[in-house]
């Protein structure tokens, strides 16, 4: 096996948020800058495939031959109106059978219209009285996302009573609030699902309106309200439950499934001002697209102009022109989203031609695809991805080379063997990076969904030592493809660990979007495993990502003002406390904090920066630390301060004398370090 986690470098996560903290700091001068985030190698114009009608067992990448199977099309979008866009299927069972008879379906469009009218009214009350739209989330005294946005929007539809009843300083599944899901009201109900659920959902994500929790505002919005779309009905697949503080994330590679394939003509959704609810039209263009979901894009564009009014039936020359045309999407393409979003796969010629995968969620991409031209090396001698042309050529000689295998692989166990046989033979071809690059992601990729965990991360950890392949998706895909084929304890405990593991990773780039992703993945194995513990701690780090994208929003003009001016002492006391407390940074923000508004932050921050050799002062630091966390309030500061005194007190411990002060540091660290506070093993 190969050791992967001694090749796990920062520099691998190319993913960031669209302000990332750990370039400002550098530009500030703050240090790190050898931790730069790499920027993302450039992308080819290959259209991204979406083919949601796409079956269980269908091929992995739209255009990917299976072995011995042919290639399907590759570039085309289901029309809505097919298969794809029939509200029937797992969404609709989760609440009951939806019928398919076409006045059933015509009596829910009509409800959903509706609906969606007095929610857009609703929005614009609220707006009146705040000068804003709701935020995303209702947010705990220390930092916690407890309820959506749409239970502070009750007031505003006639539901004053109903919210009354919500405790707002418990999260939306506490056993106050959990008792209110049933109460669902009509407007939020989904037709299509008739239960708890909701399909209507803020648009969230790198560039959008809501990119951050704060609520939409004039000020905020520079391309204007009437042209910016921020509410969306999404496919009732992605429907949560309707008091839970999270909406939909929009992911480049699937927008068109997410939005457009529920409805016969389009997207219902709702713009800014006065414009309101509004169709967008399946058949919109990209650009436009993009246009309307960014705020600050600055494109000319009209919201009105670009939607259609907002009717119970659908738009018969929409519909008969995705019949007779489907439509290719490149949405991917026009839009960088570092928090999430997923970009096309791109090499299809080789990277399809050497990769027959069992089956990929339809529409969704690998991060590794390859640039357009050459790029030198990395600092850390990590090559750039070869270009297309060469993945193309060397992609087609695996494919002769590898001839029979590609025939006759089609069980399961006969794909292993063919994915163990590639990777064991890309050792033979390191000096040829085009060749080394294919044949890995092939082995990665035929591994993954035969349930294979262990080869494909080794292929993985190949390709993240060689090139510089964007860790986190690429990783969470393997996750993802691993997962519905793992059966025994050991792999699933061993896809737990990973996914934490990513979270850890997103989360030092605040990508907590990424974060949440796999701390989802976690989750589903904690669960799988009927593990309580494991579950427990994987709730424990959401609650902590949760805490950390406030505590980032908070923060977030402080950034600007450190660029500005280094030394300004409230600036950089935020940002040092975010640094240290939150985001464990001690390097980073120690300095900061030594420079901030906050006296005993500043004190403790001078002082561990003095670097105390001598044994009782370390043990005294210790001390200073652990006494500050007994009054943060905060859970996620409490929990780093404790972390930096025990710190300390290993340190000093082997040079104490018997006294109190070694019997005090001696118990915390055995209360911080005890078998119960450590990650769980499921394994």
């Amino acid at each position: 096996m190969v050791m992967r986690i001694a090749l796990r470098r920062k520099s691998n996560y190319l993913r960031r948020s669209t302000v990332c903290l750990t370039t400002l700091l550098a530009l500030a001068g703050c240090g790190g800058g050898s931790h730069l985030p790499r920027p993302r190698p450039a992308e080819d114009d290959e259209p991204v495939a979406v083919a949601p009608t796409a079956p269980q067992g269908g091929p992995a990448n739209p255009g990917s031959p299976q072995p011995g199977a042919s290639s399907p099309t590759v570039g085309t979008i289901a029309p809505a109106g097919s298969n794809a866009a029939t509200p029937n299927g797992p969404a609709a069972a989760a609440g009951g059978p939806a019928s398919t008879d076409a006045q059933a379906i015509l009596a829910r469009r009509r409800q959903a219209v509706a609906n969606l009218h007095k929610i857009g009214g609703a929005l614009e009350k609220y707006r009146g009285k705040h000068a804003r739209y709701p935020d995303q989330v209702i947010v705990g005294r220390d930092g916690l996302w407890l309820l959506s946005w749409r239970v502070a929007l009750l007031p505003f539809l006639g539901h004053e009573e109903l919210y009354g009843r919500f405790k707002l300083d418990q999260p939306w599944n506490g056993p106050d609030n959990k008792a209110l899901l049933d109460q669902i009201p009509e407007v939020f109900r989904s037709p299509e699902r008739n239960d708890q659920s909701t399909c209507i959902q803020l648009i969230t994500g790198a560039k959008t309106a809501y990119e951050i929790p704060a609520g939409l505002a004039d000020r905020t919005c520079r391309d204007g309200l009437i042209n910016t779309m921020f509410v969306a009905e999404v496919h009732p697949e992605l429907s949560r439950p309707w008091t839970q503080p999270e909406d939909y994330l929009l992911t480049p590679a699937r927008v068109h499934q997410d939005l457009f394939t529920h409805r016969l003509d389009g997207a219902l959704v709702i713009f800014g001002g006065d414009v309101g609810p509004r169709l967008l039209p399946a058949n919109v263009s990209d650009e436009k697209l993009l246009a309307v979901l960014t705020p600050n894009g600055k494109e000319p564009v009209d919201g009105e102009r670009v939607s259609r009014e907002l009717q119970a039936e659908p738009y018969s020359d929409i519909v008969e022109s995705l019949q007779k045309a489907p439509i290719t999407r490149q949405f991917g393409n026009l839009i960088s989203a570092p928090a999430g979003a997923a970009k096309p796969e791109g090499v299809a010629a080789a990277a399809a031609v050497v990769a027959p995968e069992p089956r990929v969620v339809a529409g969704e991409s690998d991060e590794d695809s390859a640039p357009p031209a050459a790029e030198v090396a990395s600092s850390d001698g990590r090559a750039a991805i070869p270009t297309e042309a060469l993945l193309t050529a060397a992609g087609e000689e695996v494919r002769k080379l590898y001839a029979d295998e590609y025939k006759t692989a089609k069980k399961a166990e006969d794909r292993k063997q063919f994915a163990k046989k590639l990777f064991e033979e890309s050792k033979q071809v390191e000096a040829d990076p085009p060749a080394l690059f294919v044949m890995l992601r092939a082995a990665r990729d035929i591994a993954a969904p035969t349930g294979d965990l262990d080869l494909a991360l080794d292929a993985q950890a190949k390709l993240l030592e060689f090139f510089q392949v964007d860790e986190f998706p690429t990783t969470l895909k393997v996750l993802e493809q691993c997962s519905p084929q793992l059966k025994d304890s050991s792999a699933v405990g061993k896809l737990y660990d990973e996914a934490m593991r990513l979270a850890d990773l997103a989360l030092e780039h605040d990508d907590f979007a990424g974060a949440k992703q796999a701390l989802n993945m976690a989750q589903s194995a904690a669960r799988r495993s009927q593990n309580q513990e494991a579950l427990a701690a994987a709730n424990r780090r959401e609650d902590e990502v949760n805490a950390s994208r406030f505590a980032f929003q908070k923060i977030a003009p402080h950034l600007h003002t450190i660029l500005r001016s280094p030394e300004q002492p409230t600036a950089n006391g935020a940002v040092g406390r975010y640094t240290s407390l939150v985001k464990r940074d001690w390097e980073k923000g120690l300095g900061m904090l030594a420079k901030g508004d906050d006296q005993p932050l500043r004190k403790l921050a001078q002082d561990d920066l003095g670097d105390p050799r001598d044994h009782e002062t370390q043990a005294v630091l210790g001390d200073a630390w652990w006494e500050w966390s007994e009054q943060a309030s905060s859970p996620i500061e409490k929990s780093s301060a404790k972390q930096r005194a025990i710190h300390w007190y290993k340190q000093a411990l082997p040079g104490l004398q018997p006294s109190l002060s070694r019997v005090r540091a001696e118990r915390r660290v055995a209360e911080i370090e005890s078998p119960a506070k450590s990650r769980p093993n499921l394994r």
